[in-house]
């Protein structure tokens, strides 16, 4: 997307860090609005446009929120689309 085009502006009201004034944002058919705020963030994952490296260690980055288990990581890193 080029610059000035809003990403930053959609990033936030997707998060609900700022409540639009009109409209609805609808996420399979419901309104983001509807949603739990912890439910609603902790479903969206950012992927930033410049490339970084991360700080801490791969599997930390992978699954920040430790919700998963050592295979499943491991199952889901094999997998290919």
């Amino acid at each position: 997307m080029p610059p000035s085009s809003g990403k930053s502006s959609l990033s936030k009201c997707l998060l609900r860090l700022v409540e639009y004034a009109g409209g609805d944002i609808l996420i399979d058919g419901r309104s983001a609005s509807a949603l739990p705020l912890r439910t609603l963030r902790r479903s969206m994952a950012m992927v930033h446009q410049d490339p970084s490296l991360f700080s801490g260690s791969l599997r930390h980055n992978l699954d920040p929120t430790a919700s998963f288990g050592e295979k499943e990581l491991r199952d889901a890193l094999g997998k290919s689309t």
